[in-house]
């Protein structure tokens, strides 16, 4: 339906902050550290946004202090939606059929989190996501 309606200019007030090629450049390879995450929100919560959605699910323990401080700074924005997205597993006792799962945040971002909201990208044809994700946050 999206592609039927064409595009839509976005609103003046959304901002979008892009892990891109300059980032790269000044921050590092990625992943970046959590504690990195961490300031960033940090900063972006001096503006008072209405809202913050990251799309990275941190589904993994780093260092305990990095995770600490981005469940911090999750916590003290009160506005984050975080990711979830759906995933099939192949567990071992399920005689190989996949099982359909949730790929969640840690449990301490999800509770120092506003919500969590559905995020996927469909690969194109390259196997790289599309420039439009579906989301629906809820």
């Amino acid at each position: 339906m999206y592609r039927l309606r064409g595009e839509i200019p976005a609103p003046d007030d959304i901002v979008i902050i892009a892990i891109d090629d300059e980032s790269l450049q000044r921050i590092g390879k990625y992943p970046w550290s959590r504690r990195t995450i961490a300031e960033c929100l940090n900063k972006i919560s001096e503006g008072s946004p209405r809202a913050v959605g990251i799309d990275v699910i941190y589904a993994e323990e780093t260092e305990p202090e990095d995770d600490t401080s981005l469940a911090a700074a999750i916590k003290n924005n009160g506005r984050v939606i975080l990711p979830v997205q759906l995933f099939e597993d192949a567990p071992e006792n399920s005689g190989g059929h996949p099982e359909i799962a949730w790929l969640k945040p840690l449990p301490e971002f999800a509770r120092a989190a506003a919500s969590l909201g559905h995020a996927h990208a469909a690969p194109d044809v390259d196997g790289n996501p599309e420039k439009r994700p579906a989301c629906q946050i809820g």
